[in-house]
């Protein structure tokens, strides 16, 4: 299954209750995109794993990294985060793919963190999840743009969300999308 996020709207100091997705578009003219920071989502997840990708237009975009948090099926409450390389940049338009790929459904006591998760396929595409997303300035390390989707992203953004560690970036001023 494939989950596939574009993303469009003003960035704001408080999220609003959904910042509605568009079609991702590029223009048949000659041009570069606004610098919107994170503009599309995808998640996909098959028998190689779960693959997240993250496309941001922002300049000097060095990284990402992604948060999932969720229960396993005996309700243990689990989260991972996952740090993204980038695999695409283009230094024109300013352009940044980063991606990432967990093995699924491993055993939660071999679990290894950035690596393989005990959630399946059918976690990862099943709406019971809630993610977070976030790019990072090269030179300073700053958070660029961050976007928060899934089964209860008012409580992550809260920190109320059962099972969830701490976050690695502050998802207070994230934009709240929908899938």
């Amino acid at each position: 299954m494939l989950w596939a996020l574009a993303i469009s709207g003003c960035r704001g100091t408080t999220p609003s209750e959904t910042d509605e997705p568009t079609t991702h578009v590029h223009s048949s003219t000659w041009g570069c995109p606004p610098q919107n920071g994170i503009e599309y989502v995808e998640i996909t997840c098959d028998s190689t794993g779960a693959h997240y990708r993250v496309d941001a237009t922002a300049p000097s975009v060095g990284g990402g990294t992604l948060l999932q948090v969720g229960g396993l099926p005996d309700t243990t409450p689990w989260s991972d985060t996952v740090e993204m390389s980038v695999t695409l940049d283009d230094p024109v338009c300013g352009l940044t793919v980063v991606e990432a790929v967990l093995e699924v459904g491993v055993d939660p006591g071999n679990a290894v963190s950035g690596t393989s998760t005990p959630f399946t396929c059918a976690d990862v595409d099943g709406g019971t999840l809630t993610f977070a997303a976030a790019v990072f300035d090269i030179p300073t390390d700053a958070l660029v743009d961050c976007v928060v989707w899934g089964a209860d992203p008012a409580g992550l953004i809260a920190g109320t969300l059962t099972g969830s560690a701490p976050p690695p970036f502050d998802v207070s001023g994230c934009r709240r999308i929908a899938p």
